[in-house]
């Protein structure tokens, strides 16, 4: 089962202010423009505390939808999402096209 999550974007001070990746993929998924006045650092897909995401069908945490039906969402038995992807620019002193995105899980 595929769910459409609408992720949080972190604004952390080593972010980069103004046009980025992680800020253009922030006012995709949510349908909110990004403000260029904030610095852009991350986008988070996942349960953690601090950024859950939310099923975008049901409005409800995706931690909250999982627990729900363990079951369909992960497998027979089900066990408990302990990470989140994270998108991140890096190396905001280089030009966008020497510059690196990529996602970890933590």
């Amino acid at each position: 089962m595929v769910l459409s999550l609408t992720c949080a974007v972190q604004n952390y001070d080593w972010g980069i202010t103004g046009v980025s990746e992680v800020a253009a993929l922030g006012a995709l998924n949510t349908g909110v423009a990004a403000d260029p006045t904030l610095p852009y650092a991350e986008l988070w897909m996942g349960t953690h505390p601090s950024g859950p995401s939310i099923v975008k069908a049901s409005g409800a945490g995706l931690k909250e939808t999982i627990a729900a039906d363990a079951a369909t969402h992960l497998g027979r038995g089900g066990i408990e999402i302990q990470h989140s992807t994270d998108v991140e620019r890096l190396e905001p002193s280089l030009p966008p096209p020497r510059a690196r995105v990529f996602v970890k899980l933590f």
